[in-house]
C-alpha cells in the first residue's frame, strides 16, 4: 500500500510520461526510506500516449495483464473513450477527471499529488 499517490494524466501526442533516470530513483528511495512513506506512481494515458510510452525507454510490459504496464516509477492506466465523460475531441476536459477524482480511487493513501 502507499503512503502518497502521484498520478498525471497524458492525452493524444503533445507530452510523454518521463522516465526518470537512476540518480533521480536514488534520491526517490532514500527520501521514502527517510520519510517513511511509500509512494505509487499513475499516469493515466489514452491508447495513442500508450503506444508513445510503451514505444520508449525504461517500459515494463504485463504480458498477462495481471498489473500495470510500466514506464520507469509509472504504472499506467489506459482509458478508452468509453471510459471517458467527454468527447475525444475535449481532452483538455477529460484530463482534469483523474485530477479531480482521483480521491475516489485512492482513497488508501494519506496524500496525493497531481503533476501537470
Amino acid at each position: 500500500s502507499c503512503d502518497v499517490v502521484v498520478l498525471t494524466t497524458l492525452f493524444g501526442d503533445l507530452d510523454s510520461v518521463t522516465p526518470y533516470d537512476e540518480n533521480q530513483l536514488l534520491a526517490l528511495s532514500e527520501s521514502e526510506e527517510l520519510s517513511g512513506n511509500k509512494s505509487c506512481w499513475f499516469a493515466f494515458v489514452d491508447s495513442v500516449q500508450e503506444q508513445i510510452a510503451l514505444n520508449g525507454t525504461n517500459v515494463t510490459v504485463n504480458e498477462d495483464q495481471s498489473s500495470f504496464n510500466k514506464v520507469g516509477v509509472w504504472n499506467l492506466v489506459v482509458l478508452g473513450p468509453e471510459k471517458l465523460p467527454f468527447s475525444e475531441e475535449e481532452m483538455a476536459q477529460n484530463s482534469r477527471v483523474p485530477k479531480m477524482l482521483g480521491h475516489l480511487g485512492f482513497e488508501f493513501a494519506t496524500y496525493m499529488v497531481y503533476l501537470d
